[in-house]
């Protein structure tokens, strides 16, 4: 059984409370709806995993930690991994300052400084751009801590709105947000809550299984997906 498999396999058994909690009339699932679901949750997890690793290797530095110009990040996934950017402000341009690249098995390179780089310019600056753009979306306050996740996807740019708790064995499940922008990145199309209010998840290793109630959606969303495997289900 391949990797993926045994993680489709957790992920229904972590799933199956949510599904359960659900009225009888919203257990009608839809199947390809899942499966998208699925898909985009993991990708959104790898994303966010890579992220985190990435900025806790550039956090080893101490002229990174020191720059008070940092504005952000962009990724970039390739045959290495992931390639995660985090860039400066040089007046008034944006530009690369620091890379890492987080290996597909999660393990990040150490970050390298980054000179005499050219601005900003194509889908690295649409990708920058729709990041800002986003920010136009209220927040809903459940942490002072707030991760913009751009994925790219046919014909737009799209943001997962990821909020971070305070301990590391909490998971902040609330107040997470899918926003479309457009592909050029300075056009906000539209915004969808993914999950309710500011719910809390415990990282507990001995549990077999994660359960929210949703009034949100009749079926899990990719949120949801991305919620069990942070949990590591």
């Amino acid at each position: 059984m391949t990797p993926l498999h045994r993680f489709k396999q957790r992920l229904l058994t972590a799933l199956m409370p949510l599904a359960l909690a659900l009225p009888a009339a919203a257990q009608q699932t839809d199947t390809a709806a899942l499966h998208r679901a699925e898909m985009e949750g993991f990708r959104l997890w790898q994303l966010d995993t890579a992220i985190q690793a990435a900025r806790r290797s550039a956090e080893g530095r101490r002229d990174f930690r020191k720059d008070e110009r940092m504005q952000g990040w962009i990724h970039e996934t390739t045959d290495e991994g992931i390639i995660v950017t985090f860039i400066r402000d040089r007046k008034g341009e944006l530009v690369p300052r620091y890379r890492t690249i987080v290996a597909p098995d999660g393990t990040a390179s150490s970050t390298e400084e980054l000179d005499d780089e050219p601005t900003l310019q194509g889908a690295q600056a649409r990708q920058f751009a729709a990041r800002l753009t986003a920010q136009q979306v209220p927040v809903m306050t459940c942490s002072k801590v707030v991760e913009d996740i751009v994925m790219p996807v046919e014909g737009s740019q799209r943001v997962y709105r990821v909020q971070r708790a305070t301990f590391d064995d909490v998971l902040l499940a609330g107040g997470s947000q899918r926003i479309e922008i457009s592909a050029d990145g300075t056009r906000l199309l539209g915004q969808r809550d993914l999950t309710g209010d500011c719910t809390t998840l415990k990282r507990d290793a001995n549990t077999s299984s994660v359960g929210i109630i949703e009034p949100i959606d009749t079926q899990p969303n990719e949120f949801h997906v991305y919620l069990a495997r942070a949990v590591g289900k």
